[in-house]
């Protein structure tokens, strides 16, 4: 599944200042499927779904709780990775700001 944009920027930046939003960057709506993988020789991977994103980071639905590191490396359906770090958690969801470099 690729990634579907389902609103565009101008709503979102009103509706962030509405809301009190801190980022800097506007995050897009989308619904796409990615993978988060951790771990050294025995990998985790767990199954996600992308509900924002924006240049810097995403906001990810996990199906259940899981306890996740500082660092990982999101895979996208597309088969991108990206090196990323745990901003925040709360319940099934997770914010990821991306590394600089790709994996």
């Amino acid at each position: 599944m690729g990634l579907i944009l389902a609103s565009n920027a101008s709503l979102l930046d009103e509706a962030q200042k509405n809301r009190g939003e801190r980022r800097k960057e506007v995050r897009s709506r989308v619904l796409g499927s990615a993978k988060l993988i951790f771990g050294g020789f025995s990998k985790s991977i767990f199954d996600c779904v992308i509900v924002d994103r924006s240049q810097n980071g995403v906001r990810v639905q996990l199906g259940s709780t899981h306890i996740l590191p500082n660092e990982l490396t999101i895979e996208f359906s597309n088969g991108t990775r990206r090196l990323a770090r745990l901003v925040w958690a709360s319940c099934a969801e997770v914010g990821l700001e991306f590394d600089r470099g790709f994996v």
